[in-house]
């Protein structure tokens, strides 16, 4: 892969990471709070 490009890939697939790792948290939270049961 040329090194230019994974660089941009790389940039833009840190912040889909982040973007999918906010998901999954709220929708692990809502999920916990939905089943009156969790580690917080």
């Amino acid at each position: 892969m040329p090194t230019g490009q994974a660089i941009a890939t790389g940039n833009r697939g840190d912040a889909w990471a982040r973007n999918v790792e906010e998901g999954v948290e709220k929708l692990t939270a809502s999920l916990t709070v939905e089943a009156g049961t969790g580690p917080r």
